[in-house]
């Protein structure tokens, strides 16, 4: 057995010199070496275990590559190191592991050097749900096994992939995946991710893409559907309408989380084919088919709110009340317009139903009672909306020039509330519109024509055609900048273009071109090409395109000679970078003021042109002021209210807008209400909205406003230093509030407004059940606005990266608020910014951290230290943390089983060792190893905690030990057989505990020495591994007499000698001691002789022992 020795040489019963001798005996095979990997990775720290338990004494060493490579130990216990070191060089690490300058087993170790930085793969971006993808790897030689690949779903299940391939030729990583979503792929050689690892790949399912409400339409009516993608995952969505082989423009709304609505206006009557692509699969059903009918009836007959919503001024409405087997005799219909003029429409009873015709002569919301027999209809007052479609008004459509930006203004400010829809398009195609509102129904529409081919501009109003359209629009090619200059010219200052392509013409006498060559300087002194063309033969073009603005420098040689006296002087303007600024309302007799901006345009010459639309032939006169150098402010008094045109040329080019469209409002329709106060309020808040009319003062009009209850608010009205009238009330009550404007006895156009008051203070967020977030799994929020009324709700979601992120915004089922739905994908602070009507509500912003993955907390004392036999447990905490675990668990020599217990998202793993040593637990979560994994508890045999000489010999006949004060009592403990760990023993004396020093003399040998200072009783309590021993505690008494032990008489035999095999014995006669029991301890050749004491008398005992060896 390992261990040290003690030899004794005597020769004629006299101990030689250095007699007796210390040998050390040691086991090599007893050395364990772990976790030694085949390959390991460039620069990245190795880490091993060499266990040395049961080897006996002796040094250990590690030596990395002849010691080229540097090895750092670090001790995890008495026998058990960490050997780590950090490959430098491309070359295979040889690794010696010596015991007392001899290799263990398997000893040297060879480890393959991998650089995976030279590994080469190319990672998915979007894959298809149920089919196989495929991952080509090449790892420069490099070892790859399945285990080595994670493939991480969204749900957070493994997915096991197919490895095919080798480490010459590269791998290809197959794997199916099930469900939609991220997927996270990661791949490892030699333990450590490959560079671009992990990384994501988005897996879709067309098949989960619902396309709904495709419906048969009418000629000249929107038809719409539904699309959802969101359930699909991320992908790219293509939607194309056809009829009879053309394309059929469709219009796409985006409503949030993926989800769409759809639209497209048939021309024909005929079958239209809807063809519905995600990532280039078609979705289920597709294609789709859709019968378009002629409308025979465009005003419809079947009366329901829809059917009244929007009537036109011009067509009027025609509809039908249902009237069952003529069960009503009486229909009675009063409207009532907004000057508060009750009309009455025609009805015309008929079989099974009434006829209403109504014709209206004012625009603007018109409620509508309907009685039957008197009784009035439910849902009664109806409203509708009477609108003039020939109000609108289009501004002049101009030759467009190609490529470059174009925009016109669409005046739909008095023809009443509604949709205005304007497509743009060619024969083949529609073109992007850009529409902007400069105020209350008046838009400025810009788009870019990309051909040169006529552009038409189809416009309706509340799905009514606005009168002229479609309008054509004609696309003409970039006009080219000529300049023309002679032989004969003297110095002189032309002008050109900057960024298109300029001429300068002149005369030669070369026939050709060759014998002609130009110098073209710019403002920087920059020479920039030109292209030399003959035209006939004295004439010649010179053609370039000057970048920047400035003054350029253009000499022509012939035949090397100048052909002009001096150089062309061009001054190149950009008329594009003027900027214009026009205010958006013109009022008929009142000053209008314009500003034009010509900085960044060059040196040029400013020309402005104002024409009525009415008299085209005459210029209106306008004045000019200078407020700082190139700004200018343009000032008329429009006489008439009509559409005015300012033409604005820069050096005869006309410039980005040209011409501009004003609008100028007649003395009666100059009264324009504006401000957020009509239509949202905060309640406790002021409120206010604004006035502009050209002679009116507050006491020209009367404003009431009534709250939910119709109880009237007080208002106050301040005429303002511009001439502005501003209004301000305070709302106290939560709700739909109504605003009526009067001037004199009639309403303006638009009363009366309703205001809904809000109180963002009211919107609350549910607690969040969880406090543990992580990446790739969905948050939910639930947001109360139950007593908050309405308003519009802003959720905005920033990610770590200043992102934001998608989010889906639910309905209740209550309608007491909504759920917030976004999934987290990096690891990271996000921030949560809640407003409601542009109001941060309480709480906001809110912030959390949201992680790779959450990892739980481990603990027991399984995981440090455990007895041979007995059951051994620890604890996994998973409160709130999604996943689940991996155990496993390792012995010195073989593979260890476990349980598994889960209450409450807590798991109970209790395993029984089988054998003796330092075990090896590995904790997992969802894959990932948790932090201080693996473990290693020492388990141990606390039976076989052996003292020398046993208990019996130093007890007396009640189990006792028996000391005096001063005494000094040594006990020596053998552990070479319990198992690797720490002896540790502690007394306790009134009441109080100490803890008593420990000498190590040996590998396994300990040794306590005790020597008590006071007298009374004591109890020794021994632990192993924190395991407290068999049969303790041990109680001893300690008495005061601390000199009678030198009163002991010892005769007999055996004191001098004894024969192998027969017993000799030793009389102790303590008679002269005072009170106790001896203590006798015999030490043989090569072990402890065991001694049995037998009292013969009072303090009279007799010693027998019997040895083996001589």
């Amino acid at each position: 057995m390992p261990g040290e020795y003690k030899v004794q040489l005597k020769y004629k019963g006299e101990h030689i010199q250095g007699s007796p001798f210390l040998t050390k005996i040691y086991d090599i095979k007893k050395i364990k070496v772990k976790d030694i990997p085949n390959e390991i990775c460039l620069g990245k720290m190795v880490t091993f275990l060499v266990e040395a338990t049961n080897a006996g004494p002796g040094n250990l060493e590690v030596i990395v590559n002849n010691g080229k490579v540097p090895s750092t130990p670090k001790s995890l216990g008495p026998s058990l190191y960490a050997i780590s070191f950090v490959p430098t060089d491309p070359e295979i690490h040889v690794i010696e592991i010596k015991f007392n300058g001899k290799n263990v087993e398997n000893s040297p170790f060879r480890c393959k050097i991998l650089d995976a930085e030279k590994v080469m793969f190319q990672p998915l971006e979007k894959v298809a749900v149920n089919k196989v993808s495929q991952i080509t790897v090449d790892t420069n030689g490099g070892l790859l096994n399945e285990n080595s690949i994670i493939i991480l779903s969204p749900s957070h299940q493994n997915l096991k992939p197919i490895l095919l391939g080798d480490h010459l030729n590269g791998y290809q990583i197959q794997f199916s995946p099930i469900e939609v979503g991220d997927h996270a792929i990661d791949i490892k050689i030699g333990g450590n991710s490959i560079p671009g690892c992990p990384f994501l790949v988005k897996v879709y399912d067309a098949k989960k893409v619902k396309v709904t409400d495709i419906k048969n339409g009418f000629v000249g009516k929107p038809i719409y559907f539904s699309i959802n993608a969101s359930p699909a995952g991320a992908g790219n969505l293509e939607i194309i309408v056809s009829s009879n082989g053309r394309n059929v423009p469709n219009y796409v709304q985006s409503e949030g989380n993926a989800k769409f609505r759809v639209n497209f206006k048939p021309t024909e009557a005929t079958l239209h084919m809807i063809s519905c692509k995600f990532n280039g699969e078609q979705v289920p059903g597709s294609p789709f088919a859709v019968q378009v009918f002629e409308e025979n009836n465009p005003l419809g007959t079947l009366f329901s709110d829809s059917s009244i919503k929007n009537i036109s001024l011009n067509k009027g409405v025609e509809f039908r009340i249902e009237n069952p087997n003529n069960e009503m005799k009486q229909c009675q219909i009063i409207i009532t317009t907004p000057s508060r003029k009750n009309i009455n429409p025609t009805i015309e009873k008929l079989p099974n139903y009434f006829n209403v015709r109504f014709k209206p002569t004012e625009i603007g919301p018109h409620q509508m009672v309907i009685s039957l027999d008197g009784l009035p209809v439910p849902g009664c007052p109806f409203t509708s909306n009477v609108y003039d479609v020939n109000k609108i008004k289009v501004g002049q459509l101009n030759k467009c020039i190609l490529r470059k930006p174009y925009t016109f203004q669409v005046d739909a400010s008095q023809a009443g509330e509604g949709t205005l829809e304007l497509v743009i398009s060619t024969d083949n195609s529609s073109v992007r519109a850009e529409v902007l509102m400069k105020s209350r129904g008046l838009y400025d529409v810009t788009f870019l024509p990309q051909e040169c081919v006529p552009h038409f501009l189809n416009m309706t109003f509340n799905d009514e055609d606005v009168p002229g359209s479609p309008f054509n629009i004609e696309i003409i090619k970039p006009p080219v900048s000529t300049t023309t200059a002679t032989a004969l010219d003297d110095r002189q200052m032309l002008t050109g273009r900057a960024n298109q392509i300029n001429v300068v013409n002149f005369r030669a006498q070369s026939s050709s071109v060759n014998n002609i060559r130009a110098n073209i300087v710019g403002p920087n002194k920059t020479k920039i090409p030109g292209s030399l063309i003959k035209v006939d033969e004295q004439n010649f073009k010179l053609e370039y395109m000057p970048k920047t603005v400035g003054k350029y420098r253009i000499e022509i040689f012939e035949n090397d000679k100048h052909l002009w006296k001096e150089p062309v002087f061009i001054e190149v303007v950009d008329p594009n970078q003027i900027q214009v600024v026009m205010p958006p309302n013109c009022l008929q007799g009142k000053e209008y003021e314009f500003n034009v901006d010509t900085s960044r345009a060059g040196e040029g010459e400013l020309l402005v042109k104002i024409i009525n639309d009415v008299d085209q032939d005459q210029e209106i006169p306008f004045k000019t002021k200078d407020i700082e150098t190139r700004l200018h402010r343009f000032s008329f008094i429009p006489e008439t209210a009509n559409i005015y045109r300012i033409e604005i040329y820069y050096n005869k080019y006309p410039v980005i807008g040209s011409p501009f469209i004003v609008k100028v409002q007649a003395h009666l329709e100059s009264i324009i209400i504006y401000g957020e106060g009509l239509k949202t309020a905060h309640c406790n808040e002021r409120a206010i909205f604004f006035i502009e009319s050209e002679d009116f003062s507050a006491n020209d009009f009367d404003i009431i406003v009534t709250d939910p209850i119709r109880s009237p608010l007080p208002v106050k009205c301040y005429q303002q230093k511009n001439g502005c009238l501003l209004v301000e009330w305070f709302p106290k009550k939560i709700g739909p509030h109504k605003i009526n404007v009067f001037h004199g006895d009639k309403p303006v156009i638009g009363s009366p407004f309703t205001c809904e008051i809000f109180d963002a203070s009211k919107v609350k967020i549910e607690p969040i059940e969880s406090s543990s977030f992580v990446i790739n799994k969905k948050i939910n929020l639930h947001l109360n606005r139950k007593n908050a009324g309405y308003a519009e709700l802003d959720v905005t979601v920033t990610s770590p990266l200043g992102r934001h992120l998608p989010i889906e915004v639910k309905g209740m089922s209550n309608g007491e608020g909504e759920l917030i739905e976004f999934v987290p994908t990096v690891p990271g602070k996000y921030k949560i910014a809640i407003t409601y009507g542009n109001v941060e509500i309480p709480d906001s912003p809110i912030t959390f951290f949201a992680q790779e993955s959450i990892l739980p907390k481990v603990s027991g004392d399984g995981l440090r230290f455990g007895m041979i036999n007995e059951p051994c447990s620890f604890i996994i905490d998973a409160k709130d943390i999604y996943g689940s675990p991996e155990i496993k668990i390792d012995g010195p020599e073989s593979e260890t089983s476990f349980s598994i217990e889960k209450c409450n998202d807590i798991y109970k793993i209790t395993y029984i060792p089988l054998e003796i040593g330092i075990f090896d637990i590995k904790v997992l979560w969802n894959g990932q190893e948790i932090p201080e994994s693996p473990f290693h508890p020492h388990i141990v045999n606390i039976e076989k905690v052996r003292l020398i000489g046993g208990w019996e010999n130093i007890l007396d006949s009640h189990n006792r030990l028996n000391f005096c004060i001063g005494e000094e009592k040594k006990l020596i403990f053998d552990i070479s057989e319990a198992g690797t760990g720490k002896l540790n023993v502690k007394i306790k004396h009134n009441n109080g505990f100490e803890e008593l020093p420990l000498e190590q003399t040996g590998s396994y040998k300990y040794k306590l020495i005790f020597k008590p200072k006071f007298c009374g009783e004591y109890d020794i309590y021994i632990y192993f591994e924190n395991l407290l021993l068999p049969k303790m505690p041990i109680h001893a008494i300690v008495n005061e007499n601390s000199m009678e032990g030198a009163t002991v008489v010892l005769r007999g035999h055996g004191l001098a000698g004894a024969r192998v095999g027969e017993e000799a014995e030793i009389i102790i006669d303590g008679k002269d001691a005072g009170d106790g029991e001896p203590e006798v301890t015999l030490t043989g050749v090569k072990s402890d002789i065991k001694v049995k004491l037998v009292a013969i008398g009072p303090r009279l005992y007799k010693a027998l022992y019997e040895p083996r060896i001589p």
